[in-house]
């Protein structure tokens, strides 16, 4: 996440920097290099900016000293990070990864990488993984355990959407989109999300599998009648439908995949331009 300078002296936040060089040194020398300086401050600023970002503490930065904002602010990395283990152990109870090769990799092997290496006390700014997963939300401003968190969160969201279908099918669909989808680095819900909307648009149960000529000319005049932001809302109108038939209502669901209603009316579009729609709905 982008991290403030707020309105402390450097004199100040110096001095809290210069309490952690003596520990990260282990007290036995009088200088540390500029890289780690650097970190160090990095660090400081980073807890100081999670102190302000949680709850009403930004009116307190006013009268509160660096090191005391600092101190609280360390102790939010330190509960999120609680929150994530928490998470995960929740999130690998039945994780499924589909076959995709990158969420496997960024799931089972990153975030216990992640766990185990991650330093809360001298950097807790860094996230270590690249996360090569894409997800719906975008998350590139925040960094560290915030950011990790707010992954691992999303990562369960589009779990909970998955097993609202059998395992099969979502691996059809990914099969369909590409013959070695496993090599993909793409969202597995913006592959079935669209499929999916032209069983909705048509009310055709996903057991019958494939559109025909007909099925596709009839979605392509039902949507070619409207402009993009009356698809838009007609896609935020589906997928609330679908959220409260077939996921309790789950708000937070809703709003995680609605970020990807605007990829998927604008992918909509494309392929009615070129005529081929079979490529979007194709199961």
């Amino acid at each position: 996440m982008a991290i403030k300078q707020f309105d402390y002296s450097l004199e100040e936040l110096v001095s809290v920097v210069a309490e952690l060089a003596s520990q990260y040194s282990g007290y036995e020398h009088s200088s540390i290099t500029y890289e780690t300086a650097q970190m160090l401050m990095e660090g400081v600023l980073y807890c100081i900016n999670e102190y302000e970002r949680h709850g009403d503490n930004a009116l307190l930065l006013t009268t509160l000293p660096a090191k005391e904002a600092y101190r609280f602010g360390q102790s939010v990395v330190i509960e999120k990070v609680k929150n994530l283990h928490e998470i995960y152990t929740g999130l690998m109870m039945d994780f499924q990864d589909y076959g995709l090769e990158c969420l496997k990799d960024t799931i089972v092997d990153g975030i216990p990488l992640f766990l185990l290496k991650y330093d809360v006390k001298f950097a807790p700014q860094e996230t270590i993984l690249t996360l090569d997963y894409p997800i719906l939300q975008d998350y590139s401003a925040f960094s560290g355990v915030s950011r990790i968190l707010e992954y691992v969160k999303c990562i369960s969201l589009e779990q909970r959407f998955l097993r609202g279908f059998d395992k099969a099918y979502v691996i059809d669909v990914l099969r369909t989109y590409e013959d070695d989808y496993g090599i993909l680095i793409e969202n597995i819900c913006n592959i079935v999300l669209p499929n999916l909307i032209g069983h909705m648009i048509l009310d055709k149960p996903l057991s019958a599998a494939g559109f025909d000529k007909n099925e596709l000319k009839r979605v392509e005049h039902i949507l070619l009648e409207k402009s993009e932001d009356d698809m838009e809302q007609y896609m935020a109108r589906i997928f609330r439908f679908m959220i409260e038939q077939y996921y309790d209502n789950d708000m937070e669901l809703f709003h995680y995949l609605s970020h990807n209603i605007c990829n998927t009316v604008t992918r909509i579009q494309n392929n009615i331009q070129n005529q081929c729609l079979e490529q979007i709905f194709f199961i």
